[in-house]
């Protein structure tokens, strides 16, 4: 069903380039990183990788968040966040499977699910291996609520309390959320809610 989708190409390039999306869900993608993939196999333009990208978003097969940076001109230079549609793709695909990016994938679809307003992500800004935030909801640019998403059972790791300190400093978010494998409680205004309960608010 995939391959027929992208069927702006042939099925071999298709199956490439979807399970280059698949193995790849919850990180950081770029067209020109899946262009230098699929030209090491194939012959393929430039024009038609971006082409695949616009058929994967149209048929709801893979979804790419933005930076969130008021600059049109960044958000478009800076790396794309990439989420599936379908995290059963990944096994059956034969990708690593990580509970992790299982867990912000399925937080990004119920998102979306919910019309909540536009989402990003945050990275700090000139700095390589900078604070990040899974998520920013924004309506015209304005932050609501930023979201970490984290595997964590009884503890949450400080760097991801951080990161959200920083970009609620930043962008002055109201809301901050940490949405955890089963740890809940409280923190400096930072909700930590477990996953199945936050799936159900």
């Amino acid at each position: 069903m995939v391959v027929r989708d992208l069927s702006v190409v042939k099925p071999e390039v298709a199956e490439y380039f979807a399970d280059s999306l698949i193995c790849g869900y919850s990180s950081l993608i770029s067209i020109n990183k899946i262009y230098g993939d699929l030209r090491s196999s194939f012959r393929v333009g430039k024009e038609t990788v971006s082409s695949l990208f616009d058929r994967a978003e149209e048929t709801y097969f893979a979804f790419l968040v933005e930076i969130f940076d008021k600059s049109l001109r960044r958000r478009r230079m800076n790396p794309k966040k990439l989420y599936v549609i379908d995290t059963g793709y990944v096994r059956v695909r034969g990708c690593e499977y990580s509970i992790s990016k299982a867990m912000e994938n399925a937080v990004f679809l119920e998102l979306k699910r919910r019309g909540v307003g536009d989402i990003y992500y945050w990275k700090e800004y000139g700095k390589r291996d900078g604070r990040e935030v899974d998520f920013v909801v924004a309506r015209n640019f304005s932050p609501l609520e930023l979201i970490q998403v984290t595997y964590a059972e009884d503890k949450v790791e400080r760097r991801e309390v951080e990161a959200l300190k920083k970009a609620r400093e930043e962008l002055k978010a109201k809301r901050c959320t940490v949405v955890t494998w089963d740890y809940e409680g409280e923190e400096d205004g930072i909700k930590f809610v477990p996953l199945w309960r936050w799936l159900l608010e």
